[in-house]
């Protein structure tokens, strides 16, 4: 998958960060760190040249892109001066990819091992990466472990010894059609669910001899997926049944333990914007999620939304997207799911016109997954982390009201400041008691018209400025109309329209009413 530069030597590359380069961020991308692999998303072949030229002075440990075969891609590295490039299979996701370098990230030293098997528990390289390596070292084979739906979470290296089978799993084509339920009609599934359990399938045409032992939690006995291991140019290792049933208990460790690290993330970005209880700091909190060093935050949420359900929960596949445009605005970029909403904390945001683009991709990459429509909310940026929750407060109000007007698409903070200011204001005066609702109360008791058509009137006329012109059009009325139901609203109420303080206690009134109704029907 991987070519170098003519001339270039093929040393063991380090490895400890994944960055991810779109052709927007041209002119501008500068790397961290010289030690980072670069996915180069959405690469037009006229444009892959600058790209390179761009990238070259950070001196990437390793560029991805995805090329068609005509285009030379290793000239253009060397012309550039990268080191190493890599054309990725153009069927490969990539959201998988991307989870797959992130996996095998890491900066700890040399791994513990144990003493009965030699494989490592814990490694630098990402804890399945290392059990697949050492697999693959002691049972004389190619290691892949797969989660539940047959997805790669690590693999040991390719070589021309892989057959077709193992190529297209790793290279995310998948398996070849009726692959998985040719097992399960064989109950290979039923098997791999015993602990221990090791089963051997021979030849079978061009597909190598396998190896297989499923990963179970040994608490629960929930099956967490499955260790295959191909036949290669040599015979199985007389031990390789005992090493491979000990290298699922460790996988199947690493598994439930990179779980609990992200359950844990998970918790304490709710806990950060305000979502979940929590005896920690804001300041311990942003520490635990790496944000500790940031000036400010933002905060971002993303909410599915069609003609037949208003907000549907997010599962994992929507997630992983956003998680991975996440990683293109700022890698540190945090992302939580809550019910329908994902919210993003990006910590020292770009500025608006790098963020709105942003957000229109992702929304767009979401809407072309789910076939469903999305509504963002781009909050304000914050200097404290004690101001998230407040910040979360604020974007959970502009869904609610997009949601209520019946609106797609970005809202900003910026574009709903005056209104998100008033509502809050309202809400104040609400809650002390200074608005009782008694006005609104007396206009939806009307018998002159239905109520609520009585008081969506008086709430349009607000909206339209006072104007009786525009609100008559708004609400298609004829003008003498709606003058006569204004005069019914004064006596009724008992408060004029023609009196600033009367007029602004009922507009108050009837916001606080709207208000409270686009937060029940959210």
């Amino acid at each position: 998958m991987v070519t170098l530069p003519r001339g270039t030597a093929a040393p063991a590359l380090v490895i400890r960060a994944c960055s991810i380069v779109e052709p927007q961020d041209q002119g501008v991308t500068r790397l961290d760190r010289s030690d980072e692999v670069v996915l180069l998303i959405g690469q037009t072949p006229d444009h892959l040249a600058s790209g390179l030229e761009n990238l070259a002075a950070s001196r990437p440990a390793l560029v991805m892109v995805k090329m068609p075969d005509t285009v030379p891609v290793e000239d253009l590295a060397v012309r550039a001066g990268i080191a190493h490039i890599a054309r990725v299979n153009p069927e490969v996701p990539w959201g998988q990819l991307h989870a797959l370098v992130e996996r095998m990230i890491t900066s700890a030293p040399e791994p513990e091992v144990d003493p009965p098997t030699g494989i490592p528990e814990r490694s630098q390289v990402g804890d399945l990466f290392a059990i697949a390596n050492s697999l693959a070292d002691q049972i004389n084979g190619y290691v892949s472990i797969d989660d539940m739906q047959s997805r790669v979470l690590a693999f040991s290296p390719l070589d021309e010894h892989a057959d077709q089978l193992r190529r297209d799993s790793i290279l995310g084509r998948g398996a070849p059609p009726g692959h998985r339920e040719q097992l399960r009609a064989q109950g290979v599934w039923d098997e791999l669910r015993r602990p221990g359990r090791v089963l051997e399938f021979g030849r079978d045409g061009d597909t190598m001899p396998r190896l297989a032992a499923g990963m179970v939690d040994e608490r629960t006995q929930r099956q967490l997926g499955t260790i295959w291991v191909q036949q290669g140019a040599m015979p199985f290792a007389a031990r390789a049944r005992q090493i491979l049933s000990a290298g699922a208990t460790l996988a199947a460790r690493a598994i439930l333990r990179a779980d609990r690290v992200e359950s844990r993330d998970t918790e304490a970005l709710l806990q950060l914007i305000g979502l979940r209880r929590s005896t920690e700091s804001r300041r311990t909190l942003a520490a635990i999620l790496g944000l500790e060093d940031s000036r400010t935050w933002m905060l971002v949420a993303f909410e599915l939304a069609s003609d037949d359900v208003p907000a549907e929960p997010f599962s994992a596949p929507p997630a992983a997207v956003i998680a991975l445009h996440a990683a293109v605005i700022r890698q540190k970029a945090q992302v939580a799911i809550s019910q329908s909403v994902a919210y993003v904390i990006i910590p020292d945001p770009p500025a608006p016109s790098t963020i709105l683009p942003w957000a229109e991709r992702t929304s767009a990459a979401l809407s072309a997954q789910l076939k469903v429509s999305t509504r963002c909310a781009v909050g304000p940026s914050v200097e404290n982390p004690r101001e998230l929750p407040l910040a979360r407060e604020t974007v959970d109000t502009m869904l609610k009201k997009a949601a209520a007007e019946g609106a797609i698409g970005i809202i900003t903070y910026e574009s709903r400041r005056a209104n998100l200011q008033v509502s809050r204001a309202v809400q104040a005066l609400w809650e002390r008691g200074l608005l009782t609702g008694e006005p609104v109360d007396a206009v939806l008791a009307s018998s002159y018209v239905d109520g609520r058509e009585l008081l969506h009137t008086i709430d349009v006329y607000f909206r339209e400025a006072r104007s009786p012109q525009r609100a008559s059009r708004a609400l298609h009325l004829h003008p003498n109309t709606l003058r006569q139901r204004l005069r019914r609203i004064e006596r009724v109420t008992g408060l004029h329209l023609d009196d600033d303080d009367e007029r602004l206690l009922l507009e108050l009134e009837v916001r606080a009413y709207v208000d409270g109704l686009a937060r029940d029907a959210s």
